[in-house]
Parts: structure tokens; sequence; C-alpha cells
């Protein structure tokens, strides 16, 4: 969850003209009409927390395949001599 910080009351097109009156918002408030990240990124609000990611358990994620290899015999080669060396 993002909380930001309104840095003035804010009027436009994307709230249909309503106001988003100066203050601290979670981006999910309805009255910041669903436009958080355009206002921090345009400069009318600023991100003042940031709450971090779900922990995962990355072993508990991690799937494991067995497989069988079957390797088949190379027959003996010598090695080759290049021309220049």
């Amino acid at each position: 969850m993002m909380r930001i910080l309104v840095l003035h009351d804010y009027r436009g097109y994307k709230t249909g003209l309503e106001i988003i009156k100066r203050g601290e918002y979670d981006a999910d408030d309805p009255r910041v009409y669903g436009i958080a990240e355009y206002l921090v990124a345009n400069g009318h609000a600023r991100v003042i927390a940031v709450d971090p990611p779900p922990v995962v358990d990355a072993e508990a994620e991690i799937e494991t395949t067995e497989v069988e290899a079957a390797f088949e015999p190379v027959e003996n080669t010598r090695a080759v001599r290049r021309k220049g060396k």
C-alpha cells in the first residue's frame, strides 16, 4: 500500500473537476479518484510511505523436477593439431 502527501489542492479533468484537498491519503482512498500515481508523477503529490511487498517463502515456491539423463558413449577421438600453432 502506498501513502501519498498531496502538496496542494488539486482540481483537474481526471477528477471531473472535483477537488482533492491538500493532505495525506492512501493510494486507494476514494477521495484520490484512483489517480495517486498520476499526482506523484506530475508533482502534485509525493510518496511518503510504501508498505513492503509480502514475504514469499522461496522454498515453497520452487518446483523441482527429477529427470533421468541417459548418456551415450562417445568413440575415442584423438586430438587434432591445428595449423599455425
